[in-house]
């Protein structure tokens, strides 16, 4: 029982049906097809619920299908205009996803040589321009996380809600291996441009590769990253020789 509720807790509800077939290997009620099996655990587990799909975090992608929505009783010209604004959209993104992958993809075989060098572990503290070849990197605010906060005194208790902490990560997809870096509500500063660049900085001194060349994806987002600061500090890591070449590309996740 405890090793079927760690699966529960770890997997999705298809791999706990394919977990439950291979461990009983003599059933009490004959074969369970696998909606007889959900029923029968939501009824004998109610307290257990898997989490639904996550929306659609693109502000263009759900403004485009609210239009689409409300189109319902408009001329057939408005309603064709809104379908081919979220066709456009999609399209686009999707070109965008494209040469995404495609760049993780080109980049796999530089990856394969830093981590065979290194007997498949990844190095820090590599020098700059050390590693002849490109490497792709990508970072993103996260959600805020909240965790108990206990200030120890019994006056503003009844006041006392969930700290938060805020999540930078930046990921290598072609090793992969990513880094997060955790802030406390107390010393966050924002998520300008200033705080991202100082963290993105931080990344390439101490945990970057070395690499000759590099390939970064961010979601173009004025505040964050599409703005002259983070174009002025790239053209500024290639000049002083921290990089020879920097590809800076967007994915469509805001709208402007």
């Amino acid at each position: 029982m405890l090793l079927f509720c760690l699966a529960m807790f770890q997997t999705s509800s298809a791999v706990m049906f394919d977990f439950c077939l291979l461990t009983c290997q003599k059933p009490l009620f004959g074969v369970f097809i696998q909606h007889q099996w959900r029923h029968k655990v939501n009824q004998l587990n109610p307290h257990i619920v898997i989490v639904w799909p996550m929306s659609d975090l693109c502000f263009t992608c759900q403004h485009n299908n609210s239009q689409i929505v409300r189109s319902a009783n408009l001329p057939e010209s408005l309603k064709s205009a809104c379908v081919r604004a979220q066709e456009e959209h999609l399209s686009r993104a999707n070109g965008k996803r494209t040469f995404y992958k495609s760049t993780i993809k080109a980049l796999e075989p530089t990856s394969q040589q830093v981590l065979g060098a290194n007997h498949g572990v990844v190095p820090q503290n590599n020098p700059p321009c050390s590693l002849q070849g490109g490497m792709h990197y990508s970072y993103d605010y996260a959600q805020q996380v909240h965790y108990p906060s206990d200030p120890l005194q019994p006056g503003p208790i009844y006041f006392k809600t969930l700290q938060k902490c805020s999540i930078f990560g930046v990921c290598c997809e072609a090793i992969p291996r990513q880094v997060n870096f955790l802030f406390d509500e107390a010393v966050l500063t924002g998520k300008g441009a200033n705080s991202t660049i100082s963290l993105v900085h931080y990344f390439f001194k101490n945990f970057g590769l070395g690499e000759t060349n590099a390939y970064i994806h961010a979601d173009n987002c004025a505040g964050q990253n599409n703005n002259n600061y983070f174009l002025w500090y790239y053209a500024w890591r290639v000049v002083v020789g921290l990089h020879w070449s920097i590809l800076y590309s967007f994915l469509v996740c805001w709208s402007h």
